[in-house]
Order: structure tokens, then C-alpha cells, then sequence
């Protein structure tokens, strides 16, 4: 989200906690005359984010910044072929990539159907504004949480989370 420009800050999960309760403490702070105009407001919020924040490191070595050329040339494949010319790459390589393997192994987990909704809605996104995408993704999530698209989701989830519960 970061690389994308869509996020703007990075806040661990260990931090979450924290930076809510200061936000939520500092309420009183944001409806005050010192954050009178919008851009004070923004200021205000992002110097606390910003003190949960920190930049991770987006271009690592492994991380899919450097697999940016495996990215565009195995993902613009029909929704069929992703996956075989992942695995071909993997094999073309000299190496071992701890990405492509997560990914591999990520993708072949996931229920097809899912893979082909998400892969159609990325590449309808590209010609569409962040608003839009988000209303799609929305509408897209409850038409398979309610089961409309395929029961793959509830079978997946009871199989990933509930079931695995049942063992503990």
C-alpha cells in the first residue's frame, strides 16, 4: 500500500493499540480551536500516526519490489496460466526466491473461483478511481461472504478457521 501510494503511513500491529488510544484520548484536542481549518486537523492526526509509524523496508531483497519483472510478466496471463508460469519461473531462476515460493504456495491454497474474482476486479481496477475500487471490492466480498458467487468461501473458512479451532 505504501509503494502504491494508497497508505501513507506504517503502523505494526503491536502498535495499533496504542495509537488508538491516543487518538482516542486526544479528542478533545481535535475538536479544539487550535485544529480549526482541515489541513490543522490532518497535521494533527498524522504527527500522532507518525509516532507509532516506521518505514519498512519496501525494497528488501525477497520482497515483491524485486520481483516486480516476474510480477507483469506472470500475472498478465488469462486467470488459468498464473500459476503454471509462476511455477515456471521458479524453476528458470538461479536461486532460491522466498517470494515466488510464498506465492506459489498462497495461490495454490486459495479456492479458484476466488483467484479468478480477485485477478478480473485488480485488472478492472486499473481503469478505475480508488472509490470505485473500494465499492467493487465491498460488493464483491458480501456477494461471497453470502455465498451468492460460490460456497467455496464458507467451506474454505470453516475448513482454515473453524475446524482448526475444533482440534486445539
Amino acid at each position: 500500500m505504501l509503494a502504491c501510494g494508497i497508505a501513507t503511513h506504517f503502523v505494526p500491529a503491536a502498535e495499533l493499540a496504542m495509537l488508538e488510544q491516543e487518538l482516542l484520548a486526544s479528542i478533545g484536542a481535535l475538536t479544539s480551536e487550535t485544529t480549526s481549518s482541515c489541513d490543522d486537523l490532518i497535521s494533527y492526526v498524522s504527527s500522532i500516526i507518525s509516532k507509532y509509524s516506521i518505514q519498512p523496508a519496501l525494497k528488501e531483497r525477497g520482497s515483491a519490489w524485486h520481483n516486480m519483472d516476474v510480477i507483469e510478466k506472470c500475472f498478465s496471463k488469462s486467470t488459468v496460466e498464473v500459476v503454471s508460469s509462476l511455477e515456471k519461473q521458479a524453476t528458470d531462476i538461479d536461486g532460491d526466491n522466498p517470494w515466488l515460493t510464498s506465492t506459489i504456495e498462497s495461490l495454490k491454497k486459495a479456492s479458484p473461483i476466488s483467484l479468478k474474482i480477485a485477478l478480473r476486479s485488480i485488472r478492472e481496477g486499473r481503469s478505475q478511481g480508488l472509490g470505485e475500487c473500494l465499492v467493487q471490492e465491498y460488493r464483491i466480498a458480501c456477494r461471497i461472504a453470502r455465498g451468492e458467487i460460490s460456497t467455496d468461501f464458507r467451506g474454505g473458512f470453516t475448513d482454515l478457521l473453524v475446524d482448526r479451532n475444533r482440534i486445539k
